[in-house]
């Protein structure tokens, strides 16, 4: 008897030592699936065409590099993983697998594949290319993008409630990128009367040319944050074109006034954010006409085959009072008019008083009223 029971507390032993030696699986609560979506507010990008109105939709380049990081706390990159724009900007949101709640998500569109491979957040924020012309950030003419934040942005997944992932996933991530830059949108430029008051003369310009419409104090690098990199590019009073914009030249119209070609299109800049840049006008066949009342007017006079330039700066309002410094990446800066008169025409750009501002209108691409102010 006490054999038997000997034996079958060896057999117990075995059993339990048996399962001991098992692998037993661990379930980490706070991994699982994450379905990314993405929201892509933005506008589009070319130099004359048609201005932004609202909210309106970036392209996305469908042959372009896009990327998802993940990022933990240390903003050291943990994961990259190619974005698929079907799935996570036109499909219901892309699943990805083995995912840590506790990382962070940023996400980079329409980006040159060098950042790819950084690992850390500050590189990627840091990473961007070249301005081509002013009038397109990349060379294929799409804007590049990230989000907005890098704060932690996955929550359980409800399942397809509105404007979320459904599926199965155990998270979502919900992510609204904007444009890495500013824009600069010019509608017209046109003239006033000036009043000398040591002459007691008015004059008023009735016809001229713009020679073209140039962009200075810019920096030819963006960012995936949004500032400006590299060798700020500004010209001095000895201005010489370097492809810096749109070239002329444009005739006014009787009103008199200018406008971009075709009509109802814009000048339009996509500038790295940051300081706001001039912009400099060279103008030239200045009519005039003078008076010594403002109504009874000369003979005109004589086109001056001379060049002058407008210098222009930025306000918050008409008057110009209120100056505008800076441009913040996602918004539109709208000019309705560059209004100057004869005494704003210089020999060189960039007069050492800078004395005349436009007013601008912004806009959340975000539009922002602007003003323009002529120096």
């Amino acid at each position: 008897m006490k054999s038997k029971l000997f034996l079958a507390a060896i057999a117990v032993a075995m059993m339990f030592a048996s399962c001991n030696n098992e692998e037993v699986p661990v379930i980490d609560p706070g991994k699982g699936a994450l379905a990314v979506k993405i929201v892509t507010p933005g506008t589009a990008n070319r130099a004359t065409q048609a201005p932004t109105t609202g909210a309106v939709y970036a392209d996305v380049d469908p042959a372009g590099n896009h990327r998802i990081f993940f990022v933990d706390a240390g903003d050291n990159v943990i994961r990259s993983i190619a974005l698929d724009p079907t799935q996570a900007i036109d499909g219901e949101g892309q699943v990805i697998s083995d995912v840590v709640a506790s990382w962070r998500v940023y996400v980079v569109l329409n980006a040159p594949t060098s950042v790819n491979t950084l690992t850390t957040l500050t590189a990627i924020k840091a990473a961007g290319g070249a301005v081509t012309g002013l009038t397109s950030l990349e060379a294929n003419g799409f804007v590049p993008m990230s989000n907005h934040t890098d704060a932690a942005s996955m929550v359980p997944n409800t399942g397809g409630t509105a404007g979320t992932p459904a599926g199965d996933a155990d998270y979502q991530a919900v992510i609204e990128v904007s444009p890495a830059i500013s824009r600069l949108e010019v509608t017209q430029i046109s003239t006033g009367v000036f009043y000398n008051t040591a002459t007691l003369v008015y004059t008023r310009i009735v016809s001229f040319d713009v020679n073209g419409v140039y962009v200075d104090g810019y920096s030819p690098n963006y960012t995936f944050a949004g500032a400006g990199s590299g060798t700020l590019a500004e010209m001095d009073q000895t201005f010489a074109n370097t492809g810096l914009g749109d070239n002329g030249p444009w005739s006014s119209n009787a009103t008199p006034a200018v406008t971009p070609t075709p009509a109802g299109t814009v000048w339009a800049y996509n500038l790295a954010a940051g300081a706001a840049p001039r912009l400099i006008i060279p103008v030239t066949n200045v009519v005039t006409q003078t008076s010594l009342d403002n109504a009874a007017w000369s003979a005109s006079s004589a086109p001056d085959t001379s060049v002058r330039y407008l210098t222009v700066t930025w306000a918050t309002n008409a008057a110009g009072t209120n100056a505008l410094s800076t441009f913040s990446r996602a918004n539109v800066y709208q000019v309705a008019n560059i209004m100057f008169s004869a005494d704003k025409l210089h020999s060189t750009p960039n007069p050492i008083i800078a004395d005349t501002r436009v007013e601008v209108t912004v806009r959340q691409w975000t539009l922002n009223p602007t003003w323009a102010v002529v120096q």
